[in-house]
């Protein structure tokens, strides 16, 4: 055979010199159409994308009250506002960009690849991006990561084609929902600026355009420009290094990613390429400052780690492509390469296999994400049974004990989020007042609830689907009832 098979299977991917293309166009309306379908049947947004929804609605009135619930991410407002007139027009359009994203991101990797070093570097990183489950799970749950993600490796791909305004372009929509990104924006918009491709109007414009609209919205919304930063800093800092394994979870097949990350440094120190060095250099960064963030105390997730691991893969495809194309023999690099594609043929659907139906993660969020809409429809007929939305407000401001529905609700009830309350262990009725409705339904259907502190009486008013309805009374002194 001596891999020519392989070679004609890869060379039906776009040549590294082409730019956009019939692919690209197809590759978009497929991935929008997929995530528009899935976005219809499964309509599952998390806390952050409800509460991003809300703000967005909030927004066209010029009401916006970012004070309560999570941080404040201006892409997704921003995004959603025209369309909050259109009920839920806006989550969905939202939901099916964040999962459209993920789809265009082994695409965009694989050009990416194919620009770098050559069509095997792309087909290698695009499966790599393709068995990421943690980034698929963003996607389901309508986080903003796939778009980063996305947005990030549009970028890189302009800077090689030395479309440097593009990348900019790119790199400020993502740090609309980044702030790590910041740093990207700076670094790109100065080396522009000393390669003399810009103006310093214009690469002060970029530099300060994200931060400049992203502190604005929150100073708008809570009266405070510090208090992103106020918000972020809520947690004890960590040991060194610790949070930093999490990157491991990131990855598809670490050991062999990292082997590739090994090879890709040591052929950009004896080759002296400054592109990859600059890209493993953008990796590396990428997670320093997780690392930092999390050492300073400050509030952070593993899947902030996605872009820089997806950098760290289109840099592990180039070292094993590389080092394919370093050995002697043509017949050997053949060989190789026919080696390389058919492991990925076998590890694409082994890892689907394990991770989504013998381990069932992506199953089981699929299938707790179905539970949470179908509690979230229900809260309708639980709000009705306590006489409607009208008496709910005539109380005080209702309480989600399942804390994860706290922002659905509010969205269903046109209320923002402060609006209604929360009950934590240690905080007694979340400054609620007076007689006020609590809502409640088991973990598995709405995810955890923190029941009623001590000293707080309630009586059932009834119950509607997963949803138990109680009314509280703050002066009470029995004890709590808990949930079933």
């Amino acid at each position: 055979m001596k891999g020519t098979g392989a070679k004609r299977l890869i060379k039906l991917i776009p040549a590294s010199d082409s730019g956009l293309c019939k692919a690209d166009a197809i590759v978009v309306a497929l991935a929008l159409a997929i995530g528009l379908a899935s976005a219809l049947a499964l309509p599952f947004l998390t806390y952050d994308s409800w509460a991003w929804m809300i703000w967005a609605r909030e927004l066209t009135s010029l009401s916006m009250d970012a004070s309560a619930g999570p941080s404040m991410k201006p892409l997704p407002v921003l995004f959603a506002a025209p369309l909050a007139s259109f009920g839920d027009l806006g989550p969905l359009a939202w939901l099916t960009l964040a999962r459209a994203s993920f789809l265009v991101c082994p695409w965009a990797a694989l050009r990416l690849g194919t620009i770098l070093a050559d069509r095997l570097a792309g087909v290698i990183a695009a499966a790599a991006l393709l068995m990421m489950s943690p980034l698929q799970n963003t996607a389901i749950e309508g986080y903003s990561e796939p778009l980063v993600v996305l947005l990030v490796l549009l970028a890189v791909t302009a800077l090689i084609r030395n479309r440097g305004e593009t990348a900019l372009v790119c790199l400020v929509f993502a740090g609309l929902m980044r702030p790590e990104a910041w740093l990207y924006i700076w670094a790109v918009a100065l080396w522009l600026l000393l390669r003399q491709r810009i103006g310093l109007v214009r690469a002060l414009n970029y530099s300060f355009a994200a931060p400049t609209i992203w502190l604005s919205m929150v100073w708008i919304s809570t009266g405070s420009p510090t208090h992103l930063f106020m918000q972020a800093s809520t947690q004890q800092p960590s040991k060194l290094f610790a949070p930093t394994w999490q990157l491991i979870d990131q990855i598809p097949l670490p050991a062999l990613v990292f082997a590739g990350v090994t090879l890709a440094c040591f052929f950009a120190y004896i080759q002296r390429n400054p592109t990859l060095t600059v890209l493993l250099a953008g990796a590396m960064s990428s997670i320093a400052l997780y690392q930092i963030m999390v050492t300073l105390g400050m509030t952070v997730q593993p899947r902030y780690l996605m872009s820089g691991a997806a950098l760290l893969i289109i840099c592990s495809a180039w070292g094993v492509s590389r080092a394919v194309a370093a050995l002697p023999s043509r017949r050997a690099r053949d060989l190789i390469t026919l080696a390389v594609v058919c492991g990925l043929v076998i590890s694409v659907p082994a890892i689907v296999y394990f991770k989504v139906l013998r381990q069932g993660t992506t199953t089981s969020m699929i299938a707790a994400a179905d539970r949470q809409v179908a509690a979230l429809d229900a809260l309708s007929e639980a709000v009705g049974l306590a006489g409607g939305k009208t008496a709910v407000l005539a109380k005080d401001r209702p309480i989600m004990l399942n804390i994860s529905m706290r922002t659905g609700m509010a969205w269903k009830l046109d209320l923002s989020v402060g609006e209604v309350a929360t009950v934590w262990p240690d905080t007694g009725a979340a400054g609620v007042k007076g007689p006020a409705f609590a809502f409640e339904a088991p973990a598995s259907d709405a995810g955890e609830s923190f029941g009623l502190p001590l000293g707080v009486s309630s009586r059932t008013v009834g119950e509607s689907g997963p949803w138990r309805v109680l009314l509280i009374e703050p002066s009470g002194t029995s004890s709590p009832q808990s949930g079933p």
